[in-house]
């Protein structure tokens, strides 16, 4: 049996410890033991802390503490740990006027001898006060009631009003104010309730009205509302014939008061539009004088305005194009109207002049050397160009004639002959095509309709074939044809020019260009080269300059390596020549490669060759790379495939071999150890296994010694300087994973601290000193003495200087009695910071 450590709770008054020790049995099994060991009396009890809550805001919290009479309890309301004594078991911590919800917490408890750390806790809720609610009166017109104030709010708060009654003959506004009665958590609020004066109804004034020819929706011109929306009613009853006052009563709803408004009636004017009139182109030339004198603050309006010189005086000038009624209305000044009308008649119709062409032809021949024409429609005539003043002329020259004829109102019109004199022979000449390939014939058409023949001249350029010559016309016309050839490879063209005749006379030429174009050679975009069994391109069957034809073969064959030639022939009509094509068909490349290395642990390293040169590698794992010969570095576990791509002579070809390269799984090495740190001299440390994927495990357990078994135990002597343990894990296939732990040397924390010391004089024992023999960090110290009220009497951060039993700045001699230590440390190995707490017994 071994020991393996001690535990502490951490407490005083008791203190629990849990002792460890290790057995090991012949067969080398270890089995942990405990036991518990306890130190000093009982626990202080635990007090109980209650708060007056809820409390609304301003008022006072407060905490009462219940717990063991006359212990010490230190407590914290967030300004600072604190202490007071339960007096008779009992204690109260009151905060004036707090606005917050406050906690307390209790943090330990002393009864002299003992002290007991706790965690108590209690909490005023602080409410903020509730703000009342009213409906919301008024506003009320001045002397209307506008109602009571309630003495609850909606939420039912009660409380009073200042002041507590509405003044309804108070104009303005008036701020009333609601305090609420003791005891609700609740604040004041006003209420500003508005009296309104009464408003004077305001309305456009209705200008003066027409003796009885006003009619207005419902009878009546005044308007429903006021300028201010006020609605009401008028009385008396609207008289259209007399001048009256009306008085105007608002509606009860309405906060306002009566008005009064005065209309005038107004009679109507006398209009005098005057006498019919007529106009002709001898009469009234100018236009009729219509209406009568102007009479002074009348307004005058004519309808329609058409013709007229002014349509807003008394006696326009009336000059319409048609006979107008013309309506007069006359405004006064209160704007009363009056209509009357007059007739404007129109007699200015000139005569229709016709003029009669008695020869029954405008146009002066050879043949035809007068013309003569009669004028008809007027009463009186008149020729310009010397023909005279008679109906009837001769006329011998072309032009353009006049006639002006006259009728009984004095109007005129015109009419117009015009004479020409033609002695053209007509041409027209339709060229078939414009354009021809060379050898082929050109069509050209010549028509007229008094031609007897046609003569023609050639001017050719580059061209052979096209001659001048003399042809009669028939009526269809008549066709020159001739068959046109290059005379070099370029294009070239032949210029026609026909003349047509008629007896000793000759007409206008036209001329026409035949454009002779020399035969296109068809070119093709090269084709290939395929692959064997490719499927290949089509073969186009328009060229390049979109001549279109067929082929032979009519498609391209990939069936065997080689060079084949293809045939294209031009379709009729392209002016084109057949072309030749060759098409090759190349063999697909040989695919095959091999590995240095096919299969082992991660990272195996693979070098791959292709026995066909240069080509694209693809690994399954998504790696790729170019070139003959390739090296990989596989790293995870499993199979992979390998797929070589390699192209020649544009041609491509592929080989992937399934599961090439095998990786295999490397185990995973990992183990506990128990215990997992040294706390004394010799430990014996048991080690679990926890690899996976392994078949044989080799320890290392740093201090020389090393084992094969798979859970092995090693004692360990002369811990201090720790150890490290090694575990290899090797699978069925040789691969290996390492794993390490390292097991520290913790320093145990041992010290003493006396229960007892008497400072009187006698040069023993005379300080109150712990004494620290490992486990200590003495930069990282306090020490803390409390007395039985939790005041502190004695600190020192120096674990070497000790209480002499004194408190205060002169050193006044503590009274016997026990007192509370605290003492706080870091272990310099852990950086862990801990507190003990107990007691010392003062004796003189």
């Amino acid at each position: 049996m071994a020991f393996v450590s001690d535990q502490s709770d951490g407490g005083d008054c008791p203190e629990v410890i849990t002792r460890t020790y290790s057995v090991t049995d012949d067969c080398g099994n270890e089995t942990l033991v405990t036991q518990l060991i306890i130190i000093g009396g009982g626990l202080v009890p635990i007090p109980t802390v209650t708060a007056n809550s809820p409390i609304c805001e301003g008022e006072d919290a407060v905490f009462t503490i219940n717990g063991l009479a006359d212990a010490v309890v230190t407590y914290d309301t967030g300004l600072g740990p604190q202490t007071l004594t339960l007096f008779g078991g009992t204690a109260v911590v009151t905060l004036p006027a707090v606005t917050s919800d406050i906690t307390i917490t209790l943090s330990n408890i002393a009864d002299g001898t003992c002290s007991s750390f706790i965690n108590e806790t209690a909490i005023v809720v602080v409410t903020t006060p509730e703000t009342p609610t009213f409906t919301q009166l008024g506003p009320s017109c001045q002397g209307d009631s506008p109602g009571v104030l309630q003495a609850a709010s909606l939420e039912g708060i009660v409380g009073t009003w200042s002041p507590n009654v509405i003044d309804p003959l108070l104009i303005g506004t008036t701020t009333y104010t609601f305090t609420p009665d003791p005891g609700q958590c609740a604040s004041e609020t006003i209420m500003e309730i508005e009296i309104t004066a009464p408003t004077i109804p305001t309305f456009t004034q209705i200008d003066d009205l027409c003796e009885g020819a006003e009619v207005f929706p419902g009878g009546s011109p005044f308007p429903v509302a006021s300028t201010e929306g006020i609605i009401g009613v008028w009385a008396p009853v609207f008289d259209a014939f007399n001048t009256t006052t009306y008085t105007f009563t608002p509606d009860p709803a309405f906060c306002a008061t009566t008005t009064t408004m005065t209309i005038n009636i107004v009679g109507f004017p006398v209009v005098d539009a005057g006498g019919d009139q007529i106009i002709t182109c001898n009469n009234n030339v100018d236009g009729a004088q219509i209406g009568s004198p102007d009479v002074p603050g009348n307004v005058y309006s004519w309808s329609p305005t058409t013709g007229l010189s002014n349509p807003n005086i008394a006696n326009p000038i009336a000059n319409p194009s048609t006979a107008t009624t013309y309506t007069l209305t006359v405004t006064n000044s209160t704007g009363c109207s009056s209509e009357g009308t007059v007739n404007v008649a129109i007699d200015d119709t000139p005569p229709i002049v016709t003029i009669t062409n008695n020869s029954g032809s405008s146009t002066l021949t050879c043949t035809q050397l007068d013309i003569s024409v009669t004028a008809t429609g007027a009463d009186s005539y008149t020729w310009d160009n010397g023909l005279g003043n008679n109906a009837s002329a001769t006329i011998t020259s072309p032009g353009i004639y006049t006639v002006t004829g006259t009728s009984l109102n004095g109007c005129e019109s015109t009419q117009s002959i015009e004479i020409i004199q033609d002695n053209n022979v007509d041409l027209f000449v339709v060229l078939s095509d414009p354009e021809i390939c060379s050898g082929e014939d050109v069509l050209i058409t010549a028509n007229s309709a008094n031609a007897t023949g046609f003569d023609w001249v050639v001017l050719q350029n580059s061209v052979s074939g096209a001659s001048a010559g003399t042809i009669s016309n028939t009526a269809s016309g008549a066709e020159i044809i001739q068959t046109l050839q290059l005379t070099g490879v370029n294009n070239g063209s032949v210029e026609y020019t026909i003349t047509p005749t008629l007896g000793g006379c000759i007409g206008a030429s036209q001329t026409v260009v035949v454009d002779v174009i020399a035969p296109f050679i068809p070119q093709f975009d090269l084709l290939g080269p395929f692959c064997i069994d490719d499927t290949p391109t089509s073969l186009p069957l328009v060229s390049n300059s979109g001549i279109t034809g067929t082929w032979n073969p009519t498609t391209i064959s990939t069936a065997t390596a080689g060079t084949s030639t293809y045939i294209f022939t031009p379709n009729p009509n392209q002016c084109a020549i057949s072309q030749n094509i060759d098409v090759t068909v190349n063999d697909l490349p040989v695919v095959s490669f091999s590995a240095d290395n096919l299969g082992g642990c991660a990272p195996l390293l693979v070098n791959l060759t292709s026995a066909n040169g240069s080509g694209t590698w693809t690994i399954s794992n998504g790696e790729v790379f170019d070139g003959a010969q390739v090296q990989l570095n596989l790293l995870n576990p499993g199979c992979y495939d390998v797929t070589l791509e390699i192209q020649q002579g544009g041609c491509y070809n592929a080989l992937t071999e399934s599961d090439f390269l095998c990786v295999e799984l490397n185990p995973v090495a990992d183990f506990t150890a128990t215990p997992d740190v040294f706390t004394d001299q010799d430990v014996l440390v048991s080690f679990t296994n926890l690899s996976s994927g392994a078949s044989s495990f080799l320890w290392e357990f740093g201090d020389e010694n090393t084992s094969t078994y798979i859970n092995p135990s090693n004692l360990y002597e002369y811990t201090e300087e720790g150890a490290l343990i090694t575990l290899t894990a090797i699978s069925e296939f040789g691969c290996t994973d390492q794993a390490q732990l390292i097991i520290e040397y913790e320093e145990q924390e041992v010290f003493y601290i006396p229960n007892t010391f008497t400072p009187d004089g006698d040069n023993f024992n005379q300080m109150f000193t712990p004494v620290f023999y490992s486990g200590f960090d003495p930069f990282n110290f306090e020490m803390l003495i409390f007395n039985r009220w939790g005041e502190v009497v004695f600190e020192t951060r120096n674990a070497e200087i000790g209480w002499d039993g004194t408190y205060g700045l002169n050193g006044m001699k503590a009274s016997d009695g026990a007192y509370t230590w605290k003492i706080t440390y870091k272990n310099p190995k852990t950086d862990q910071r801990k507190v003990i707490v107990g007691h010392v017994t003062l004796i003189r």
